[in-house]
């Protein structure tokens, strides 16, 4: 059986079973388990402090969005409690870091470089190629995934979120192989700004 056709069976052999479960108890909309979802990512992360509350106006229409339009299959719903999950713990890693020192609000940044740019016009090509000069500092997938100081990049391949992005990774390209061709994406390679921008929810 080929890769893609095993991959899609397995979806759908999760969607099935996962169904037919749900036939005999309820499964709470994303709306009614947002608050879970925060406690989960607090217990998680071992803080709880999600810093400015403004946020939580873009996550709620975007629960609602979830609940009446997407109409999610089980797998679908798994993926997006998943990422809903690492989007709320990466924001506590954030707020609790700024916490830890304030004067990381501080940081200048100097001669900033932004890539914009439609779909399939060359952008990722061009971030790669600007993340080959040592001179540019790149915000690399794992980092932007998990942000944190950046620590010697003699440590990465053995760091826990190093290695968790990679499989992440091996993850989605298994499910598609055919997003590599469309979006390159390796954990040490130059990533965009959506990781972070996703904490905001807006």
């Amino acid at each position: 059986m080929a890769g893609s056709a095993k991959q899609r069976l397995m979806v759908r052999a999760f969607n099935a079973a996962k169904g037919l479960g749900a036939r005999f108890g309820s499964v709470p909309g994303l709306v009614d388990s947002a608050d879970a979802l925060h406690e989960t990512a607090a217990t998680a992360v071992g803080y709880d402090d999600f810093g400015d509350p403004s946020y939580r106006q873009g996550f709620d229409v975007l629960m609602r969005a979830y609940d009446e339009e997407a109409r999610l299959t089980p797998f679908g719903r798994m993926m997006v409690d998943q990422q809903l999950l690492g989007i709320l713990k990466n924001r506590l890693f954030a707020e609790r870091a700024w916490a830890a020192d304030p004067g990381i609000r501080a940081t200048e940044i100097n001669r900033p470089i932004f890539v914009l740019g439609l779909p399939r016009t060359g952008t990722t090509a061009l971030h790669h190629l600007l993340g080959q000069d040592p001179g540019i500092q790149i915000l690399e997938y794992w980092l932007a995934a998990a942000p944190q100081a950046r620590p010697a990049v003699s440590g990465w391949a053995g760091h826990a979120d190093f290695k968790r992005s990679a499989r992440d990774l091996k993850t989605t390209y298994y499910l598609d192989p055919s997003l590599k061709a469309i979006h390159l994406m390796t954990a040490e390679g130059p990533e965009e700004c959506r990781h972070l921008f996703q904490q905001t929810f807006s």
